[in-house]
C-alpha cells in the first residue's frame, strides 16, 4: 500500500523548491538586466562627456585662430580625444554585435506564448540593449567625424598662419646701417643693465647657492665624462689603431668620440639649469634665455666634435670622407662659422623676448644671418675639396660634381636676392633649413653607413659586443652574423625614425604633433578594419628575443653546472636540454603573442585551421613531431648511440622533434624522420651499455690439429688488452671447408666502438703466430694446363 500522506508531502516540498528556484532565476535575470541597464546609463554619461569636451575644443579653436601655440594644444588634445572616442566606438560595436548574436541564438518568440518568463525577460533586455547600442554607435561615429574635421581644420589654419608669416614682405631700404647700429647698441645696453642688476643680486644674496649649483654641476659633468670614457673608451680607436680598424670600427669610434663630450655638456647644462632654478638663483625672465644658452652650447659641442671626427682636418688617417687636408680645414672652419652664426641668432631671439624689442631688430638679425649662410654656400661652391683616390693627405684636390657646385651657387645668390627684395622671413627659413636639415641629413647618412657596416659578414662577430656574446652564450659565427643583421635593421629604424622626427620639427611641426603622429603610427595603424600596434608587436619581438636567449643561456648553465657535474649520461642531458628548450621557446612565444596584443583565446580558430590542415596534408609532420616527443621521453636511443636501421647505420648526433640526425662511419649525415624510427625496427648497439661482441673467422689446412688451433686462438684472444676476461673469449670449430678447417673467435669488448680496431689486431696477431708456428692458412689454387694442339696426333 502507498502512503498517500507521504506522497502528498513530497509533492508539496518539490513544488516549493521549484517555485523558489524559478523565483531565484527570475531575480538573477532581473539583476543582470539591471546591471546591464546601469552600464548603458554610464556609457551615455561618457558620451555626453565626450560631446562636451569636443564642444569646448571647437570653441577654443574659433576664439584662437591666430595663436599658434593654442592651435598646437588644440590639435594635440583633439588627437588624444579621438583615440579615446575610437576605442569606445570599437567597444560599442563589439557589444552590439554580441547582443545580436545572443538574440539570434534565442531565436524568435513562440506565437503561442509558451516561452518561459526568464527567456522573455532576457530577449526584451537584449532587444533594448541592442537598440540603445545602435544609437550610441551612431552618436560616437558623429563625434569621431567632428574630431577628424577639427584636427584637419587646425592643420589648415596653422598652415595658413605659417604661409602668411613666411611670405610677409618688409621694406629693407627703410632700415639704414646707422639705425641698425643704434638699435644694436640700445639692445645690448638694456640687456646689460638687466643682467648687471641680476648678477648683483645673486652675488649679494645667493652667492653660496650659486657656487653650490656650479660645484654640483661640475661634479656631475666629471662623473659622466670620465665614466663614459672608462666604459665606452675601448670603442675609440687610438692613432696606432686607425689604419687597422675597418669602416665599422672608425664609425663607432667617431660616434663615441662625439657622444661622450656632448652628453657631458648636456648633463652639466641641465643640472646647472635645474639647480639654479631650485636654489632660486635663476630669475624667471632669464630662465628661457639661460635654457637657450645651454642648448646652443650643447649643439656647438656636438657639431664641432662631429666635424672634427668626420673631417679630421689634422689627421688624414682618421678621416671618414674623401677630402684633402686643405678641403677638410676649410670645411671645418665654414661649419664652425655657420653654427656660430646660428647660435648667435638663436640666443638673440631670447634676448629680444626679455627686452620686448620691435620688429626691426628681428628683421636685421634675420637678414645678416641669411647673408652669412649665403656667403658660406658660395665659398663652398668654389672649393676643390675632393681628394684623389687613396690620397687623403694631399693638399690639392678636384671640385665637386658640376650639379652640386651649381646648386650651392644658385642657393647662395638666391638667398641674398630674396632678402634684398624684402622676403627676409622666407630667406631666413630657407637658410635655416639648408644649415640644420643638411646637418641632420649628414648625421642620418653616417648612421645608415654604420648600420650597413655592422651588417657585413663577420663585422658583428669582430665587434666588442659580438665577442662578449660569443663568450657568454657561445653563439656560432653564423648566429653572430644574424644578430649583426638584426642590429643593423634596428639601427636603420632608429636612425630614420629620430632623423625624420628632427627634420619635421625643423620644418615647423610641433613636438606634440610629431609625438602624437608617431604614437598613432606605432599604436593605431589602421589597415582596412584591423587596428595594428607596431609598438606592441615590437615589444613582443623583443620579449621573444629575451626569452629565447634566456632559454639558451639556462640550457647551457644547467648542462655545464648541474647535469655534467652530476655525471648524468650524455643522452639524458640531451633530452633534458631539448625539453627545456622547447618549453622555454613556447613560453616566450606565448608571452610575445600576448604582449603584441593578440588575444590568445582567438588561437582556437588557428587550432581549428591546423586540425583541418592536419587532416589533409600535415599528417606526416605531426606524426614526426609526436614521434620526436616519444623518442625524447622513452629514450630507446640517445645522442652518441650506435644504431642500425633498415637503411642506415651510424652514430646518433641529435634528436629533434621532426627528425634525427645519424652520422655514418663515412662521416655522412643522414636525416631520418622520427616516425620511421618509432614504427620501424632499430638496432641499438649501445642501448644499455657499450659492451659488445666481435667475431673473427680464420681457416687452416687439414693437416693441423683442431684442438691445437683452438688453444692457440684462445691464447691470442687473451693476450689482447681490449678483450674482456669475463665473459671469456671462445673459439668455435665452425665447419669443414672446401680447402680448410674453419674456426670463429668470439670475444667481448668493453666498448663496441673499438670493434674495428680489435678485429684488425686479432687478425694481425693470428697471422704472425701462425707464421711462427708453421701453420698454413690455405687459399684456393688454380692450375692451368697448356696443350699443343698442332703437335698432338
Amino acid at each position: 500500500m502507498f502512503d498517500l500522506t507521504s506522497i502528498h508531502n513530497l509533492l508539496r516540498k518539490m513544488t516549493k523548491h521549484f517555485v523558489m528556484f524559478f523565483v531565484a532565476f527570475i531575480f538573477i535575470a532581473s539583476s543582470g538586466f539591471a546591471q546591464q541597464t546601469q552600464e548603458l546609463t554610464r556609457d551615455e554619461v561618457q558620451i555626453d562627456k565626450f560631446e562636451s569636451l569636443i564642444n569646448s575644443l571647437e570653441n577654443r579653436f574659433d576664439q584662437n585662430k591666430d595663436a599658434e601655440d593654442v592651435l598646437i594644444d588644440i590639435r594635440t588634445d583633439a588627437s588624444e580625444l579621438l583615440i579615446q572616442v575610437q576605442d569606445s566606438l570599437d567597444q560599442f560595436r563589439l557589444d552590439a554585435a554580441s547582443d545580436k548574436e545572443k538574440l539570434t541564438a534565442l531565436g524568435d518568440a513562440p506565437s503561442d506564448g509558451s516561452e518561459a518568463q526568464a527567456i522573455t525577460v532576457e530577449r526584451q533586455a537584449l532587444t533594448e540593449s541592442s537598440a540603445l547600442l545602435s544609437v550610441y554607435v551612431g552618436r560616437m561615429e558623429k563625434l569621431a567625424t567632428r574630431l577628424d574635421d577639427l584636427v584637419f581644420d587646425v592643420g589648415i589654419t596653422r598652415r595658413d598662419l605659417f604661409t602668411r608669416a613666411l611670405f610677409e614682405r618688409v621694406e629693407i631700404g627703410g632700415i639704414s646701417a646707422f639705425e641698425i647700429h643704434n638699435m644694436f647698441r640700445e639692445e645690448m645696453s638694456k640687456f646689460w643693465i638687466k643682467t648687471k642688476a641680476w648678477l648683483a643680486f645673486v652675488w649679494e644674496f645667493k652667492r653660496s647657492a650659486l657656487f653650490t649649483s656650479l660645484g654640483l654641476s661640475a661634479i656631475t659633468g666629471l662623473l659622466i665624462y670620465f665614466g663614459g670614457y672608462r666604459i665606452f673608451g675601448r670603442f675609440i680607436l687610438r692613432r696606432n689603431q686607425v689604419e687597422e680598424g675597418g669602416i665599422g670600427a672608425k664609425l663607432t669610434s667617431a660616434f663615441w668620440s662625439a657622444a661622450i663630450p656632448t652628453l657631458t655638456a648636456a648633463a652639466v647644462g641641465a643640472s646647472t639649469y635645474f639647480l639654479l632654478l631650485d636654489f632660486g638663483v635663476l630669475r624667471i625672465d632669464f630662465a628661457a634665455l639661460f635654457a637657450r644658452l645651454i642648448q646652443s652650447a650643447v649643439a656647438l659641442v656636438l657639431v664641432f666634435t662631429l666635424a672634427r671626427v668626420i673631417l679630421s682636418p689634422w689627421d688624414a688617417k682618421s678621416r671618414l670622407i674623401n677630402v684633402t687636408n686643405r678641403g677638410a680645414k676649410w670645411l671645418f672652419l665654414l661649419i664652425g662659422f655657420l653654427f656660430a652664426v646660428r647660435t648667435i641668432s638663436y640666443v638673440g631671439v631670447g634676448i629680444r623676448e626679455i627686452l620686448d624689442l620691435p620688429l626691426q631688430n628681428s628683421v636685421a638679425q634675420a637678414f645678416f644671418e641669411t647673408v652669412a649662410v649665403a656667403v658660406v654656400l658660395i665659398i663652398v661652391s668654389r672649393l676643390e675639396p675632393i681628394a684623389p683616390e687613396g690620397k687623403l693627405d694631399s693638399e690639392t684636390g678636384v671640385s665637386a660634381p658640376g650639379w652640386i657646385r651649381t646648386t650651392l651657387l644658385i642657393a647662395g645668390v638666391s638667398l641674398i636676392l630674396i632678402s634684398l627684395v624684402g622676403y627676409v622671413a622666407l630667406a631666413s627659413f630657407i637658410a635655416s633649413q639648408i644649415v640644420v636639415t643638411g646637418a641632420l641629413l649628414i648625421v642620418i647618412y653616417f648612421g645608415l653607413l654604420s648600420a650597413k657596416s655592422i651588417m657585413l659578414e663577420g663585422a658583428f662577430a669582430a665587434s666588442p659586443l659580438g665577442t662578449k656574446l660569443a663568450k657568454t652564450i657561445q653563439i656560432s659565427e653564423q648566429s653572430a652574423n644574424r644578430l649583426g643583421l638584426l642590429f643593423g635593421i634596428l639601427i636603420y629604424l632608429v636612425v630614420l625614425g629620430l632623423g625624420l622626427s628632427f627634420i619635421l620639427l625643423q620644418w615647423g611641426f610641433a613636438s606634440e604633433e610629431v609625438m602624437s603622429g608617431a604614437l598613432a603610427l606605432f599604436t593605431h595603424l589602421q589597415i582596412g578594419g584591423i587596428n595594428i600596434s607596431l609598438l606592441n608587436i615590437g615589444i613582443g619581438l623583443i620579449l621573444f628575443g629575451i626569452g629565447y636567449f634566456a632559454t639558451r643561456h639556462f640550457q647551457q648553465w644547467l648542462d655545464r653546472n648541474v647535469l655534467a657535474r652530476g655525471k648524468v649520461e650524455l643522452g639524458v642531458r640531451n633530452s633534458i636540454r631539448k625539453v627545456i628548450g622547447y618549453f622555454g621557446i613556447a613560453l616566450a612565444a606565448m608571452i610575445a603573442v600576448s604582449a603584441a596584443g593578440f588575444d590568445l583565446s582567438n588561437l582556437a580558430l588557428v587550432a581549428g585551421a591546423l586540425s583541418l590542415g592536419i587532416g589533409f596534408g600535415l599528417q606526416t609532420i605531426v606524426s614526426n613531431f609526436v614521434s620526436g616527443l616519444i623518442l625524447l621521453a622513452e629514450r630507446p636511443f640517445k645522442a652518441g648511440d650506435w644504431v642500425e636501421t633498415t637503411s642506415v647505420q651510424g652514430i646518433v648526433k641529435e634528436i629533434s622533434v621532426r627528425a634525427t640526425e645519424i652520422e655514418t662511419f663515412s662521416r655522412k649525415s643522414v636525416i631520418v624522420p622520427n616516425s620511421e624510427l618509432v614504427n620501424g625496427a632499430v638496432g641499438n648497439w649501445t642501448h644499455r651499455n657499450p659492451i659488445g661482441r666481435v667475431e673473427v673467422m680464420v681457416g687452416v689446412a687439414y693437416d693441423n690439429s683442431p684442438q691445437r688451433i683452438i688453444d692457440l686462438l684462445i691464447e691470442i684472444a687473451n693476450e689482447n688488452p681490449n678483450i674482456l676476461k669475463t665473459p671469456e673469449p671462445s673459439v668455435e670449430f665452425a665447419d669443414f671447408g672446401a680447402s680448410s678447417l674453419d674456426f670463429v673467435i668470439r670475444a667481448f669488448l668493453a666498448d663496441i666502438g673499438n670493434g674495428l680496431t680489435v678485429r684488425n689486431e686479432l687478425r694481425i696477431a693470428i697471422y704472425e703466430r701462425f707464421k711462427a708456428e708453421n701453420i698454413e692458412i690455405p687459399f684456393p689454387h688454380r692450375e692451368v694446363f697448356v696443350r699443343n694442339v698442332e703437335g698432338s696426333t
